[in-house]
């Protein structure tokens, strides 16, 4: 069979009804309007036989056809074919689709192919309706009593019948009452346990607010959970992935208006997190940042920025500023302006060990006097301890057991604190900080690179702009520049030694793609994030606001698979392909039995249930009729995608209508016999 994308090259719809003379009535030998419509179309490239489902729609995007036939048919070495429609199915195609004068809309499928652009009927169901207007089931008028309120031969010589009488006999298919509906004004409506009525849910809308367990939203989204126990999360933000490399979630600043944006300026904050907790009688202004600034007027080509890190002294109100990092790496601690890689306003404590020097020597107090050797503990109360610059391993350089421990060597910027920090005197780069035992210990040419920690930045030989901060942090960083590394063991893979642009918090923190920011590692690596809670239960847990989109537009919340699931979500036809209608539903749908249920809370911890009663549906019914809903978790336990419910649930109404549509037909037909019979009586 000759199959290729089909498309409708062209159209042409035929119907020739015979009818009397104008003004004559129809009789019962007059023909019968023919069931069938000439349909003409073509296929290209394609000839010899095709398969075609042929589709009458009542409108131009529906997806459920009211009527569909297949037939095979002959098409010519241009791909052209002509058709009657209705000629495979018996008697035709059913009048009552064009009984009420509506257009109808034909779809042609070639089968293995998608649908081609459908066509809407303008000539053929309107002679259907002319048809049927002149004879019923090719009868005239006067073959058929009508209904009135009185039984006999009325003024114009047709039969009537008084349809009281059928009353009685027409209760039985009369519909069934609506289910009875309550709720309160500004509560969004559920279905309540009978899964009929509806009343109300915990949502709650005042204004441009929204409430979850609240009917004061004091945000454009407010969640309050009360439920026990207290440790339990008010809310859960999945994302499963199995690369998870891109953030779950970003905040993005502009000043102007939604629709006129302008570019943010110096100081404008544009993102982090802030806590916030209930004292006395009210919840806390501020108790603690982590805060990223713009450090100037933002262009497209200059957008710096720098990291602030506040916390609340203890018997105090109100946070203070405790570590900053400036837009070209320098980090102040108790200072905000850091002139060096880093700054310290304060004292730096040893608390037990002092300073051990190469001869073996432990400094525990201040020198007292300079040019000396010294073979005992040395006080300074005042002066300066001053190197020349580093020229090499016996110039400028404080030793320790023979090592270097503290030298500038290239570029007098360079800053190396640790025993092999800075590698072996050959770095010719410049505004370098390592501290830490090899820290930075293969530079090279690299420059405006931090690396706090043991063997942090420890292969940077080139890269630039690296920050490290931890055991070994960002260690297998080789070319990759403007990198940030802050946790044990927080870096890249071997894989990724050029990585640019990348951020890893955590320990065991691992980012594997450009331009990204990951929290904690994977698998047993992987962290449970808390926002507002010092005991996260779950990967993300936030007790707080959470606010999504921007002024006057909702957010939208996808699955992996980039489908929306709540919010505000793209869904234009224009950005879709492949769009197929569901395929029969309803007799699978009402085999999903909704049920009751507690979870085994304390058998299974590790999945953080809640004790309180739940509604839901058993995975093992739902793989039964519908396995590709369900998944199975890492432990071997089967999930539900209910996501798909609603959509299941639209297929299963549409199937209800249409049927429903069908039944009100054959009871007019039914009515008609009926009166048929009475009048024979």
């Amino acid at each position: 069979m000759a199959r290729s994308r089909a498309h409708v090259a062209a159209v042409t719809l035929a119907l020739v009804i015979a009818f009397a003379a104008s003004g004559r009535a129809a009789t019962a030998a007059d023909p019968p309007v023919p069931g069938v419509i000439r349909f003409a179309g073509s296929v290209a490239p394609a000839s010899g036989t095709v398969t075609v489902v042929f589709s009458l729609y009542a409108g131009q995007s529906d997806e459920m056809p009211l009527w569909h036939e297949v037939q095979t048919l002959v098409v010519d070495g241009g791909g052209r074919y002509s058709v009657a429609l209705g000629a495979a199915t018996p008697g035709g195609l059913p009048a009552e689709l064009f009984a009420r004068g509506e257009a109808r809309w034909l779809g042609a499928r070639v089968e293995g192919q998608p649908e081609q652009p459908r066509a809407m009927l303008v000539s053929v169901p309107y002679a259907f309706k002319a048809g049927d207007a002149e004879t019923v089931a090719g009868r005239p008028l006067s073959a058929f009593v009508l209904a009135g309120n009185t039984t006999g031969v009325g003024p114009d010589g047709l039969t009537y019948v008084d349809t009281r009488v059928l009353k009685s006999g027409l209760a039985a298919a009369a519909p069934s009452p609506q289910a009875a509906t309550t709720g309160t004004q500004n509560y969004l409506a559920r279905f309540m346990a009978d899964g009929v009525s509806l009343g109300d849910s915990t949502v709650f809308q005042a204004g441009a607010r929204v409430g979850v367990g609240t009917t004061t939203p004091a945000a454009t989204l407010h969640v309050v959970s009360t439920e026990p126990p207290l440790t339990a999360p008010a809310l859960f933000f999945d994302v499963v992935n199995n690369s998870l490399g891109a953030l779950p979630a970003i905040y993005r600043a502009a000043r102007g208006v939604p629709g006129a944006l302008s570019a943010v300026g110096t100081d404008d904050i544009l993102g982090g997190l802030a806590v916030r907790g209930y004292a006395t009688t009210k919840y806390s202004d501020g108790a603690g940042q982590v805060m990223f600034r713009a450090a100037q007027n933002w262009t497209d080509t200059a957008q710096g920025t720098y990291l602030l890190f506040s916390t609340t002294a203890l018997g105090t109100v109100g946070w203070v500023e405790r570590l900053r990092v400036e837009p070209g790496g320098n980090i102040g601690i108790g200072t905000s302006t850091p002139a060096q890689k880093l700054t310290v306003n304060g004292a730096v404590w040893s608390m037990a060990g002092g300073f051990r020097f190469p001869d073996g020597t432990t400094q525990t107090t201040a020198l007292s006097r300079d040019a000396n050797t010294f073979t005992a503990t040395q006080t300074i109360s005042s002066g300066n301890l001053e190197l020349p610059a580093t020229g090499g391993a016996t110039t400028g350089v404080l030793k320790i057991g023979g090592q270097s421990f503290l030298h500038a060597y290239g570029d007098p910027t360079n800053t190396f604190a640790g025993g092999q920090a800075g590698g072996g005197f050959t770095t010719s780069g410049g505004s370098n900080t390592g501290v830490g035992y090899q820290a930075l210990y293969t530079n090279s040419t690299g420059d405006s690179n931090t690396a706090v920690g043991y063997g942090s930045l420890l292969q940077t030989s080139v890269g630039a702009g690296n920050t490290a901060i931890g055991t070994q942090a960002g260690a297998l960083v080789v070319t990759g520049s403007n990198n940030t590394f802050v946790g044990y063991h927080a870096a890249t893979d071997g894989y990724n030694s050029g990585i640019v642009n990348a951020t890893a918090i955590g320990a065991n923190a691992l980012v594997t793609q450009n331009n990204s920011l990951v929290l904690g590692g994977t698998g047993a690596n992987a962290v449970s994030v808390g926002i507002g809670t010092s005991a996260p239960n779950t990967t993300l847990q936030v007790v707080g606001d959470i606010r999504v989109g921007t002024s006057g537009t909702n957010g939208c919340l996808m699955n992996y698979a980039g489908a929306g699931m709540l919010g505000l979500c793209s869904s234009d036809a224009r950005l879709k392909t492949n769009v197929n209608p569901f395929a029969p539903v309803l007799d699978r749908l009402v085999r999903l039995q909704p049920v009751h249920f507690n979870w085994k809370v304390k058998e299974f911890p590790e999945y953080h249930f809640g004790e309180a009663l739940n509604s839901g549906l058993i995975a093992q019914d739902v793989e039964r009729v519908f396995p590709e809903m369900v998944a199975t978790d890492v432990r071997g336990y089967k999930m539900v995608n209910y996501s798909e419910l609603p959509y299941l649930t639209l297929a299963g109404v549409r199937e209800l209508k249409a049927e429903n549509d069908a039944l009100k037909a054959r009871l007019e037909r039914l009515e008609a016999i009926v009166a048929q019979l009475q009048k024979q009586k």
